[in-house]
């Protein structure tokens, strides 16, 4: 597209434009809004008021919405035994299960059976199409009126019809994950739309509650039957546990069967003997551990507990120590420390006695507690025996019991379903209730006069940039310089505008007047003032384009020096060589240069009808020496411009490329300082190929707006392939209004302020 510039491909003389970061883009988009902007006006504009004709034309459409809450727990009021899984998945997928119900056709059709809406005109006027859809209703009427007619509806096809469009009109939405449902109906009336809605709410409770009491009664009717076969199954399996335990003399007793409590006993009176035991020999071995070491060994008698041995212990000690006090004092013979001594041995002999009475005790404890021991082991063996017997026989009758067990919880819970479900068929809970009954809307819904014009415009405008995109997509002519095709050694010369008539007609009065042409004194004729406005303003912008032209030539010459022979070219007729030729060779002449204008045209001798039209020989005929080049050529009076015409037209291309066109042009070098051809056009491949090998470069002239880019490559391409030096590239006829859009470069502020440009011929 134009305004996408491929930077890749400038030439040296056009430098590529600096990045200046990410909103490079942002001029071009501008630059192209600015040429396509007629056509996205256009576009915006006609979908406003296609949008403003169906906002006129359509039925305005209300809208009203009751609002329901979905309660999963409203059934556990009456039984908390029920109560749903508070798990958000499961009430998520019951609330939507209740969706897909409200959307169902069973609730659309017992709304269209409650109120008779299958013969309703007011409600059957919603199913009317809307402009577009009667005019597109009327073509496919028109393109089918061959078919028979339809056969008459019945009265369960309009039932259908009729659900089917209150279907249509109803949009039922879950207010996001909440349990909240709206159910919202669109119809061209307020209180039919209210109405609607309210009794779409009502008949899907209504539904719900006679799905309730029907499974309900239903349920009942099962679970009655049930409960009987299982109160019999359990009262048989009761009866077994019984007669079993009655064969087998299994007694069972608040702490369990008997034998197991007898068994428990004797344990423990078991574990008591043996501890009585134990204590009864420790004490046993205890006293004979102390009559075996003696009275006065050790502090063992303490052990025992008797006061009295305790008290003889204490008396013989104190009469031992009287007695070797006094076997100190008077000797061991005295008759007080014998006295004493004997009631020492008196003493002993009565805690020996005392110790062989104890030890007698503690031997009889100790036998009864071993004989005790013994005939509890004896009793819990035999009792043991009989417990393993009747563990048993306790397998079978756990068997029993739990069979029991089983038919007993079974119809436990059956009695208590049965008597859920005659409470449910009496008094049925439904589990959705009316939050919010529809009220009559007060505004329509649709159509939105802000929103339809709001889309329409965004529509247009997409349209429009469309349009505009594939224009300028198509548009494959030369606009800007960085359009050009690179060709080594080629350079944009610039810029030439389009002059008006009212312009030329301006500047050449101002200039005096046009010269009268007047043959005999072979003076070029001014009646065209294009061909030398170059000379009528020296400081518009084709005297600017003809000085580049002239600088151009300074520094192409081969071997430092400038060209001499300088040829126009295009691609196509009408395109203004012919023009750039004559002005080129006009600013020449001015700069004191003595500058010959030829005609290389043969076919068309554009040049030669506007600056001599009444001459019938030229170029030809001096070359084939029918006249000298005296008399064939024609002057400027003002700028000293020599013009020779082209002579006899439809000559052929081989005079161009003869020998005596080659001496001929080599003679005018040495008399002129410049050569100007006006060589044919690309399109006269012969004639241009012919011309351009015998002068030192070309000027390549192209039409703004006008000539495709491949043409020019293509003209450029064969150029370059014949070796032909190319002076460079103007670009001709440009509106500088429009340029504007393409480039941010303008030359025609800075020179003159042209008025409206209009195409000149």
């Amino acid at each position: 597209m134009n305004f996408m510039q491929d930077e890749s491909r400038v030439s040296w003389n056009v430098p590529a434009q600096p990045a200046s970061g990410g909103l490079d883009w942002l001029p071009d988009l501008l630059a192209f809004v600015r040429r396509r902007w007629l056509a996205l006006a256009l576009c915006t504009v006609t979908a406003i008021a296609l949008a403003i004709c169906y906002l006129i034309l359509a039925t305005p459409m209300f809208t009203a919405t009751t609002t329901l809450l979905i309660d999963t727990q409203a059934a556990a009021l009456f039984n908390p035994g029920e109560r749903m899984n508070g798990d958000a998945l499961v009430v998520s997928e019951a609330v939507g299960s209740q969706v897909e119900v409200l959307s169902s056709e069973g609730v659309a059709r017992a709304v269209v059976a409650k109120d008779g809406l299958a013969h309703d005109k007011a409600f059957l006027s919603n199913g009317r199409p809307d402009p577009l859809g009667r005019l597109t209703g009327a073509v496919t009427h028109l393109l089918m009126f061959w078919q028979s007619p339809p056969a008459q509806s019945t009265a369960d096809e309009d039932t259908t019809g009729a659900t089917q469009l209150l279907m249509s009109m109803t949009y039922i939405r879950r207010i996001g994950t909440t349990s909240v449902i709206d159910v919202s109906v669109r119809a061209n009336s307020p209180t039919m739309a209210a109405k609607l809605a309210n009794d779409i709410a009502t008949a899907y409770m209504g539904r719900g509650l006679l799905a309730k009491s029907a499974m309900a009664q239903d349920a009942s009717q099962w679970l009655e039957a049930r409960s009987r076969e299982l109160l019999d199954q359990a009262q048989t399996a009761d009866q077994a546990v019984q007669q079993f335990k009655a064969a087998n003399n299994i007694v069972d007793t608040d702490k369990g069967l008997m034998n197991e409590a007898q068994l428990g006993k004797l344990n423990d009176e078991l574990a008591e003997a043996r501890s009585t035991l134990s204590l009864a020999e420790a004490r046993y071995k205890q006293i004979q551990s102390i009559t075996a070491q003696g009275l006065f060994e050790g502090n063992s008698a303490d052990a025992l507990g008797s006061e009295l041995i305790i008290h003889l212990r204490q008396q013989y000690l104190d009469a031992s120590r009287q007695a070797a006090d006094l076997s100190a004092r008077y000797g061991a013979d005295h008759a007080a420390v014998i006295n004493i001594r004997n009631q020492m041995r008196e003493m002993q002999k009565n805690i020996q006695a005392e110790l062989t009475r104890i030890s007698d005790s503690y031997k009889n404890a100790y036998e009864v507690a071993l004989a005790n021991e013994r005939s509890l082991e004896q009793r819990l063996t035999a009792l043991s025996r009989e417990a393993a017997t009747t563990n048993e026989k306790l397998v079978q009758l756990r068997g029993l019991q739990s069979s029991a067990e089983t038919f007993r919880t079974l119809y436990e819970s059956f009695l208590k379903r049965y008597t859920q479900a005659v409470q449910d068929q009496s008094f049925p809970i439904s589990e959705a209730r009316v939050v919010t009954l529809a009220a009559v809307p007060l505004h329509k819904s649709s159509p939105k006069g802000s929103l339809a014009v709001a889309i329409a415009c965004m529509l247009g405008l997409a349209v429009g940039f469309g349009y505009a995109f594939l224009r300028e997509a198509m548009d494959r002519t030369l606009r800007t310089a960085q359009q050009i095709p690179v060709t080594p050694g080629l350079d944009f010369i610039g810029f030439l505008p389009l002059v008006s008539p009212r312009e030329q007609k301006a500047i050449q009065a101002s200039s005096g007047g046009a010269l009268v042409p007047v043959s005999a004194s072979r003076t070029i004729s001014a009646r065209n003032s294009m061909l030398r406005f170059v000379s009528l303003d020296a400081f518009s912008p084709f005297a600017e384009i003809m000085r580049n032209v002239w600088l151009q030539l300074g520094r192409k010459g081969k071997s430092g020096e400038r060209m001499k022979v300088i040829g126009c070219v295009s691609a196509l007729p009408e395109e203004g060589k012919t023009t750039v030729a004559a002005n080129l060779a006009q600013f020449l002449a001015s700069t004191g240069g003595k500058t010959l204008l030829m005609d290389w045209d043969l076919r068309k001798l554009s040049l030669t009808r506007s600056l001599a039209p009444d001459v019938r020989v030229g170029f030809t005929d001096v070359l084939a020496s029918r006249i000298p080049l005296s008399d064939a050529i024609f002057t400027d009076q003002q700028s000293g411009l020599d013009f020779l015409p082209g002579g006899a037209q439809g000559a052929l291309p081989e005079v161009l490329n003869s020998s005596p066109s080659r001496e001929f042009l080599a003679s005018l070098r040495e008399k002129y300082d410049y050569v100007v051809v006006d060589l044919p056009a690309m399109v006269a491949s012969a004639d241009v190929l012919a011309g351009s090998q015998l002068v030192d470069g070309v000027l390549v002239v192209v039409q703004w707006g006008s000539t495709s880019r491949q043409l020019v490559t293509e003209t450029l391409s064969r150029l370059h392939l014949n070796h032909v030096e190319t002076v460079g590239v103007i670009l001709n006829k440009v509106n500088f209004t429009r340029l504007r859009r393409y480039t941010e470069f303008d030359q025609s502020t800075y020179y003159y302020a042209p008025a409206e440009p209009v195409e000149s011929a």
